[in-house]
């Protein structure tokens, strides 16, 4: 018997999708000149000093025999995230893994009773299709233009909230002012604060929240979730890992979430590879993260040139500040029009969640030929897409 939560999906993942409506488009157009603003992967290949450390960590290997590491990862890389991030941790506090999407769909498998769970909408939709999967109940929590895509903690009580900050896909960041209200809120109701810190790198507002660690009260609600993909490049090599306190339980007299984590990983992993994870613990001295300072810019500085063409065009747009995400507030066709008449790739809002209806997501993780034509695209397109821009 299948599992039949998969009938509640109430959409199909949405990057497929735009896969296959791309493989229609080079049959119908093969002439026509694609610029992908979709999917946000790494545009360059992997610098230099990212490269040395991957060879350094091969020759550390030499003439060693390293079988089986531990299933959460090992203490060196540990320690070493805990020194540069300073978080009030300890060690066996995180837990090494392959990248964010394996670990925030199977934490769910900790709880057996249907739990409810808000998430933002719209937010990344890997949330709210794991949660349906295993049988929970999603509790939509809008966020709109008017509440600069955030919203303030509902006056009720959640099992769980997954925050994702900065958000995919609208690229805007929590205040700490928010963060602080999420925190007290969720002591309050003894509810979980499921934060994915995949974009939190890309941070640059000062009044924006960056690490939920440095909030009072946050060891005993917050579970994050972080990724070396992005801001390191390693999309291609999968490397990230979770923090997990070991203050927080998941009912009063339950036993601790950390305890019961530590049984699913030993469970169903063999841990990720030494490679990878001396590799992570190179790239995390001081050259390597001022390369990875100078990558996240670049990225950044794409979004916002973006967002520059749209803008006084009278273009809705929002995000591309702490995220290079570019959120257009475009109309329900403009997906398909950008796509089929300009040969301009982004993602339709929907995808995201009913509340991003009308919106698309333009990526900023491009590379400096992709973005140039992006920009030549855009400038001549854009002023006869706008409606109250024709001519």
């Amino acid at each position: 018997m299948y599992n039949p939560n998969f009938k509640k999906l109430e959409r199909e993942y949405i990057f497929p999708v735009i896969e296959e409506k791309l493989r229609q488009l080079r049959i119908m157009q093969p002439d026509l000149d694609i610029v992908n603003l979709g999917i946000g992967d790494v545009a360059f290949p992997l610098s230099p000093v990212f490269l040395e450390a991957f060879e350094r960590a091969l020759s550390d290997m030499k003439g060693r025999v390293i079988g089986y590491g531990p299933s959460g990862g090992y203490d060196f890389l540990k320690k070493r995230i805990i020194e540069v991030e300073d978080y009030p941790l300890e060690p066996d506090e995180i837990f090494i893994n392959d990248g964010i999407n394996h670990d925030i769909s199977h934490f769910l498998e900790l709880f057996s009773s249907p739990l409810r769970i808000g998430m933002f909408d719209p937010t990344y939709p890997v949330y709210g299709d794991a949660a349906t999967l295993y049988g929970h109940e999603v509790i939509p929590l809008p966020c709109t233009p008017e509440t600069g895509f955030g919203t303030s903690p509902p006056s009720m009580r959640l099992d769980a909230v997954f925050l994702c900050n900065p958000n995919n896909p609208t690229g805007t960041a929590l205040s700490a002012t928010s963060m602080a209200r999420w925190i007290a809120w969720a002591n309050e109701y003894h509810s979980l604060l499921l934060f994915d810190c995949a974009y939190c790198d890309f941070i640059r507002s000062p009044e924006a929240a960056r690490s939920i660690y440095r909030f009072e009260g946050s060891k005993n609600v917050a579970v994050s979730f972080h990724s070396f993909s992005k801001s390191f490049g390693f999309t291609g090599l999968r490397l990230g890992y979770t923090i997990i306190p070991h203050e927080i339980c998941a009912e009063k007299g339950s036993p601790s979430l950390h305890k019961l984590w530590n049984t699913i990983v030993n469970t169903k992993s063999n841990g990720t590879s030494y490679l990878t994870q001396k590799a992570g613990y190179y790239c995390l001295e001081e050259a390597a993260r001022a390369e990875k300072s100078r990558l996240i810019a670049k990225y950044l500085a794409s979004a916002s040139r973006l967002k520059q063409i749209l803008q006084p065009a009278g273009a809705a747009v929002y995000g591309g500040t702490d995220c290079p995400y570019v959120w257009w507030h475009a109309g329900n066709e403009m997906f398909d029009r950008l796509l089929n008449k300009h040969g301009i790739v982004t993602v339709p809002g929907s995808g995201f969640g009913k509340g991003g209806t009308g919106f698309i997501r333009l990526s900023g993780f491009i590379s400096d030929i992709v973005l140039e034509k992006a920009c030549t695209k855009l400038v001549q397109c854009v002023p006869y897409e706008i409606p109250n821009h024709r001519s």
